[in-house]
């Protein structure tokens, strides 16, 4: 030791006051590498009084810590046998490479502290200084000064990470001792960053200076400085005042760096960083490179703005205060001022005058004290009175007759043939396999129980034939009687598809023709039985319209109701009809049909009907669990583990497999949805050779029925047919080849909202039913096996049985039907009669919904127009827009507009993915150059497809514009029959007139076929409450972005426009702040409603044909942002007392555009009264005929003028 340095120091022995200082542990992500182990002992003695000399020189505030602890060596040897150790080591943190220096003492007490640094010699000094820092803290040093010691011995930061390697920094020194740096809190508290300690910020003051290295982060930052390296906080920093300089168009905003070098004994670097926002502000950091410096100071000044709110958690910038927002809310949806064109105001008060002059001097043109609407009607044929009572055939299409001669002949032939068909029973193939079927031996007991009981359940495993059997059963066993022209079965099916499927299916085991004793009705096709005796399959929606006509029945002898365990919403809704029925039809008997073991439901539900069980194939079916298929390798733990989320992205795998693995035979494959068909199907077609691509083959319900036939197509001997369906494969159609299936488990649907009003589009687990279900289908015709990509674990999870519709989907079409068939009845009261009834919040919302469109008044009967609507085989909304379209004269515009709104799904090729969404849009842009209305588009995409010649020409037409034939066929019927179904409503109006009775209406019904505004206007009528308000400004994390604009519901709910609409818009300017829309899906239940299919129009359009009606607010407007009426000296129109549709203009425009409605309502309800209208004089025939097309004339021209 250098004698000349000592100086004396006292040891006192505070054993009791000493604690371990650093941990031993080392953790997250520390591996030692390389140990170099040194110990330094000394057995220098200290003298009995217990004290020592110690070095000592001209500074003693600079004492070096190694030669302190040196100088205690010879104290802790004679006390313990040896003195203070050092080891070093090499340390692996974060990816990096640092030095671990620790220094132990054995006396007073064992004592350890840790050091780690980039540097071993940095890591030997600090380390020492530490140990110097805790003995003196327990006052074993006593005269010893470390502060400046431990000051020299800084440590570099070993997370400091840059092109430039590792840069170097100082360890904060709090009352003379050194704390651990950051880098030592992570490593060693197990593995966990140590929270940082609470700052100390700068006041407030017009230009802010503060020093980087002296603070830590707030609290409110600890997110943030857990996740973010010191090295990231530039461009942190950078982003947030990019976002701000862009929202204020402002690029002097951002940040701007100063820096300066000090030598000093260690070179260091001082940086500044400059802001104007939120004002004038500068932070300063120091460290020893530049970079970290200015990191430093950006990291102090996150620090400020994150504390201070400027920012939020997740570092957005709030570039308006609380006030502001509120302030800007109120603002974006004031009331909207409204200007009526001058060239337009005279003609507005001409007509006016006329009409106010007509009402006020004629008599009372409508008695509003009327009788109930339900007087008017004949509900025992829900026909209106006075209106054709003639019933028609269900089975045939005519007129109905009292059994005669006719039917006696018929029955002669019936028995005639079938005596000749039976001769060649045992040698026809068909005949030979119906005796095959499972369900064959049971047809006595079939036909004993439904000779004996009104009702009978019928449970029968996949594949057993009780389908194409049961109705055969019934109607040969009244041929054999002599009773064929008597037996006339309605078999329903839940899809188009399998309804006809089955009816040729039948027909051809009979080896019969179509319209003899078998036929088929679905919409838009059908084949009728030419005389009566006989099976017609239709849907249920079939059955349901018949039954609006023909309540009883009449003339059907059996109503077998197939796949009931569907609980489809209009099965559910047949069965309760059905029900009722019995007691009114005292003959006719019911069938019900399951394929689950939940036919014990139904029994109850129709007073413990018997059920008859009927087994399977006796083929047995093999199946496999996800976790079969990992064990046989057939999925890879690593596809496993993408199966969890979703199942469809290993089907090309397990395909691939069986295509390639398995024997012979068919593979049905059970997908969610269309897109996913169409994905797998591309997979598939990349991997398979090209014979294989034709016998790849979709099953979907927007396909057309010859495209979907191709499924019972037999494939060469050396290709192996793959189908690829949704649920549609499940029910009644059996591919007989089938002996593979593949289940994902999954099925879409739309699942009502009731607080929302919105439907949510998702893919959901299917029901334990229906995999027993999908599984069955394999091994027809030899023992099949199904491959479930699931685990068994998953499906004890699931449902047991299919949720029934009737609780999933928006009942306002349901509730419309329920007061159809049973005016008398609440709708609650009748949709309790239904099996599984919806909850009361989902009947409110429709009766509800129902009112505002103006369908049901304040008791939730039908209104006038609600009784019209009902007769429609489509939405309410569509229905009313076609009736506003009748009497506005633009029929042919509106039609063809709602026609395709209800196949908008299937009309493009290319499906609403984000691929395809922007060419669909410029399909769309083709046909509407305006850009304003998808509605427009698709009107003028019909007439232009219909005014071409069907087939080659047509074809051509949708093979250019990607659209899909038969989505436009589809379209084309069902223009139709809403064509007929509104004859026949206006026929009903005036029961004296005949088809088309058009001249009542008061115009034709398509002189202003291409007047866009009043097709506009029709659907505005209809299409409400659906309504957008576009309010400029968007709002996000206290941002107002000027420039963006948000879309609300008038519950005030954001929405977002599809991005394969016209309305879609970059940059989006909108020349009015309203649109239309059809239809509202909500991806998910956590994402903004998303609307399809819309149009912009004009505020006139909204004042004038939306809601129940407008009205005038004297004096005031509601200032939102106050909370608080205001004065104003303007007049204020609101529409149905919604508070986004309110309208600001002058007195004299408040007055004219009121007066106005109410006339255009006046005129419409008298149009569409079911009151008898030989008791009018001529004035309203005056209204009606000559007025009311100058009105409309009028109307158009002051809807223009303002578009």
């Amino acid at each position: 030791m250098n004698s000349s340095l000592a100086t004396l120091v006292r040891l006192r022995a505070c054993a009791g006051r000493l604690g371990q200082v650093g941990c031993r542990h080392c953790s997250r992500d520390t591996r030692i590498l390389v140990e170099e182990s040194t110990t330094l002992r000394s057995g220098d003695a200290l003298n009995s009084t217990g004290d020592t000399e110690l070095p000592q020189g001209d500074n003693t505030d600079a004492m070096d810590p190694a030669n302190i602890l040196a100088a205690l060596d010879p104290v802790m040897t004679k006390h313990c046998g040896s003195g203070h150790c050092l080891s070093v080591c090499k340390v692996v943190f974060d990816g990096q490479q640092l030095w671990k220096a620790r220094v132990s003492v054995p006396w007073p007490k064992e004592l350890s502290v840790d050091a780690v640094t980039s540097s071993k010699k940095e890591s030997v000094k600090i380390a020492s200084a530490r140990m110097c820092s805790a003995l003196q803290e327990i006052g074993l040093l006593k005269n010893v000064k470390l502060g400046p010691a431990l000051e020299a011995a800084g440590e570099p930061c070993p997370l400091r990470t840059s092109s430039k390697g590792t840069s170097p920094a100082r360890n904060p020194v709090q009352n003379g001792t050194l704390l651990p740096s950051r880098t030592e809190q992570q490593l060693y508290h197990n593995g966990t960053p140590t929270p940082p300690a609470p700052t100390q910020l700068p006041s407030a003051q017009s230009r802010e200076v503060a020093r980087g290295n002296a603070t830590a982060p707030s609290q409110r930052l600890k997110s943030w400085s857990q996740k973010r390296e010191l090295g990231r906080c530039k461009s942190i920093l950078h982003n947030i005042y990019a976002h701000v300089s862009k929202l204020k168009d402002d690029r002097s905003l951002m940040p701007v760096y100063y820096s300066n070098l000090y030598q000093a004994d260690v070179a260091t670097w001082t940086a500044k960083v400059a802001v104007r926002w939120p004002r004038e502000l500068m932070y300063e950091g120091s460290a020893r490179n530049k970079a970290e410096a200015e990191a430093l100071a950006a990291k102090a000044l996150i620090q400020y703005l994150v504390t201070k709110g400027h920012v939020d958690s997740d570092l957005s910038p709030k570039t308006a205060s609380d006030q502001e927002v509120r302030r800007h809310k109120s603002q974006r949806i004031a009331p909207v001022s409204v200007t009526l064109p001058e060239a337009s105001v005279h003609e507005m008060e001409h007509l006016l005058k006329e009409f106010e002059a007509l009402v006020a001097s004629a008599p009372r043109l409508r008695n509003d004290d009327h009788e109930d609407e339900a007087a008017c009607i004949d509900m025992s044929q829900n026909t209106v009175a006075g209106g054709d009572k003639e019933l028609h055939d269900i089975m045939t299409g005519q007129l109905l007759k009292s059994p005669n001669e006719h039917n006696a002949r018929r029955d002669r032939e019936l028995l005639s043939k079938a005596e000749k068909s039976w001769l060649y029973k045992t040698t026809y193939t068909y005949q030979r396999a119906r005796t095959e079927l499972p369900i064959y031996p049971y047809r006595e007991e079939i036909l004993g129980t439904i000779n004996r009981k009104r009702v009978v359940v019928i449970c029968g495993e996949t594949g057993s034939g009780k389908t194409t059997q049961v109705p055969q059963f019934i109607f040969e066993d009244h041929v054999r009687e002599g009773a064929g022209s008597r037996c006339n079965i309605v078999i329903t099916q839940p899809r188009r598809f399998a309804a006809i499927s089955m009816a040729k299916r039948v027909a051809k085991e009979r080896r019969e023709e179509l319209s003899d004793t078998v036929g088929y009705q679905v919409r838009l096709s059908k084949q009728l039985l030419t005389l009566r005796g006989g099976m017609l399959f239709c849907t249920v929606g079939i059955l349901l319209r018949h039954l609006q006509h023909n309540a009883d029945l009449l003339g059907v002898s059996h109503v077998i109701v197939d796949e009931v365990h569907e609980r489809d919403v209009c099965t559910d809704f047949l069965l309760a009809l059905l029900r009722a029925l019995l007691s009114s039809n005292t003959s006719i008997k019911v069938i019900l049909m399951s394929a689950t073991i939940n036919a014990e439901k139904f029994s109850e539900y129709f007073d413990d009907a018997p059920v008859i069980r009927i087994p399977g194939r006796t083929h047995p079916v093999t199946q496999f669990f996800l976790e079969d298929l990992i064990a046989q390798n057939i999925v890879t733990k690593a596809a496993f583990e993408k199966c969890r989320d979703d199942s469809v992205k290993i089907v090309p795998d397990v395909l691939s497999y069986l295509m390639e693995m398995k024997p012979p035979g068919a593979i049905l494959c059970f997908l969610p949805g269309w897109n996913e068909i169409n994905k797998v199907r591309a997979e598939l077609c990349k991997r398979a050779p090209p014979k294989f691509h034709e016998w790849i083959l979709p099953l979907h319900s927007r396909l057309h029925y010859h495209e979907q036939q191709k499924i019972f197509g037999t494939p060469p001997s050396d290709v192996r047919k793959v189908i690829l369906s949704t649920n549609l494969a499940e029910t009644s159609i059996t591919v007989e080849d089938v002996t593979y299936v593949v289940d994902t488990g999954l099925h879409r649907e739309q699942r009502f909202n009731p607080s929302t009003g919105v439907s949510v589009l998702g893919t959901f687990p299917t029901s334990q039913a229906s995999v027993h279900q999908r599984a069955g289908r394999a091994g027809r015709v030899r023992p099949g096996e199904s491959y479930h990509l699931f685990t068994r674990d998953m499906l004890s999870t699931w449902d047991e049985f299919k949720r029934p519709e009737i609780q999933t989907i928006d009942l306002t079409r349901v509730a419309l039907d329920a007061k159809l068939f049973c005016p008398h009845m609440s709708v609650e009261d009748v949709l309790s009669l239904v099996p599984d009834p919806p909850t009361p919040e989902m009947i409110t919302k429709a009766i509800k919904d129902l009112q505002d469109m103006g369908l049901m008044n304040d008791n939730a009967q039908l209104t006038d127009l609600g009784h019209h609507v009902c007769h429609f085989a489509t939405t309410p909304q569509l229905a009313k827009a076609v009736i506003y379209g009748a009497l506005l004269g633009c029929l042919d515009g509106v039609v063809s507009t709602v026609s395709l709104l209800a196949e908008a799904a299937n009309l493009f090729a290319i499906k609403r993915t984000s691929e395809g969404a922007s060419r669909n849009k410029e399909i769309k842009r083709c046909f509407d150059t305006v850009g304003t209305s998808d509605h427009m588009a698709l009107s003028q995409i019909f007439f232009r497809w219909n005014e071409l010649m069907p087939g080659a020409e047509q074809l051509s037409f949708c093979q250019r514009n990607e659209l899909s034939s038969f989505g436009l066929e589809v379209g084309k019927g069902m223009g139709d029959d809403f064509v007929n179904t509104l004859r026949r409503v206006m026929a009903k109006i005036d029961a004296s007139s005949k088809p088309p009775a058009t001249k009542h209406w008061g115009l034709g019904l398509n002189n202003r076929r291409d007047d866009r505004q009043l097709v506009l206007a029709a659907l505005t009528a209809g299409l409400y409450p659906n309504v957008l308000r576009v309010l400029q400004g968007k709002i996000k994390k206290n941002q107002i972005m000027r420039e963006g604009v948000e879309f609300a519901c008038l519950d005030q709910k954001l929405a977002a426009i599809s991005e394969d609409s016209l309305l879609h818009r970059t940059p989006p300017v909108y020349e009015h702040p309203w649109l239309i829309y059809y239809s509202a899906l909500q991806p998910s239940a956590y994402q903004r409603t998303t609307v399809y299919d819309c149009s912009m129009v004009t505020s006139l359009h909204v004042l004038l044909f939306s809601g129940l009606g407008t009205h005038k607010k004297e004096g005031y407007l509601f200032d939102e942002h106050a909370k608080a009426p205001t004065d104003t000296d303007q007049g204020c129109l609101v529409v149905d007392e919604q508070r986004l549709l309110t309208f600001r203009c002058s007195e004299r425009d408040a007055d004219l555009i009121w007066r106005w409605r109410r006339m255009i309502d006046y005129i419409i309800d008298l149009h569409i009264s079911m009151e008898q209208w030989e008791a009018n004089g001529p004035e309203e025939t005056f209204l009606r005929r000559e007025l009311w097309p100058r009105i409309v004339d009028a109307t158009s021209s002051l809807l223009s003028h303002c578009s």
